[in-house]
């Protein structure tokens, strides 16, 4: 997908937002288990006692992986502190097969009554073989039915450099998102159920990778842990990879 193409689909994007005054949804993990739009972290976080647990095909370094499967879980383990962990299966494009089993952490250190939040975080930390590994700074605030994320990485394997997104939220239970992930653009739409199983939530986000060329798609649950409300997710996103 092209800047050409994906720009006016931004822009329309925004103008809508901007004059529809409704309210957004809440923050729901991204492709590899943090909160986020698809591939990319905001500055939200998951509320302390929220869990949430997914499944995709998402595919982040096609130039070296091939036929991935993501399986994860990230919950919200205190006031502004997010934790969760992911398993990657899939094959290597020069051949071969791998098994990563990967930590993800964010704190958000800033939520200003304005509704500007600041986080810092890191993927992949720790283990021995680390194929996912990023550090980042992102902003993300919401403006209307808007929510605007800015941030920056610092690589060494992803997110390195600038990344940014929005999410559109027309509806409570559907939201637009668009990406740059410092790779590529990414158009995609998430859809929430609400409440199906007491206060369990279910998603499924349906997305397009622009450095893959292929569609994307996920599902996953939110469990709220000792009576905390449930959140809307959006769960991971993953690739129809071959």
């Amino acid at each position: 997908m092209t800047r050409a193409t994906v720009l006016p689909v931004l822009a329309a994007c925004c103008s809508l937002a901007v004059a529809l005054p409704l309210s957004a949804t809440d923050p729901a993990p991204a492709f590899p288990g943090f909160t986020g739009l698809l591939g990319v972290p905001t500055a939200n976080v998951l509320e302390d006692g929220i869990a949430a647990t997914g499944a995709n095909h998402h595919n982040p370094l096609p130039a070296q992986l091939t036929r991935v499967e993501n399986y994860f879980f990230s919950l919200g383990f205190a006031p502004g502190l997010e934790l969760g962990g992911r398993v990657v299966n899939g094959g290597r494009v020069s051949g071969g097969y791998i098994r990563d089993l990967s930590f993800n952490l964010k704190y958000q250190f800033l939520d200003l009554q304005s509704g500007l939040r600041l986080a810092v975080g890191g993927k992949d930390v720790g283990g021995e073989a680390q194929f996912f590994r990023s550090r980042y700074l992102v902003g993300t605030i919401p403006l209307s039915s808007l929510s605007l994320t800015l941030g920056y990485g610092f690589g060494p394997d992803l997110l390195d450099g600038v990344f940014g997104g929005l999410e559109w939220a027309p509806l409570r239970f559907a939201s637009v998102l668009a990406e740059y992930d410092t790779n590529d653009f990414n158009l995609g739409l998430r859809l929430n159920s609400g409440r199906i199983l007491g206060p369990v939530t279910a998603s499924f986000t349906a997305g397009y990778s622009g450095v893959r060329e292929d569609t994307e798609f996920g599902i996953g649950l939110s469990i709220p842990l000792g009576g905390k409300k449930p959140l809307q997710p959006g769960l991971a996103a993953g690739s129809s990879a071959t």
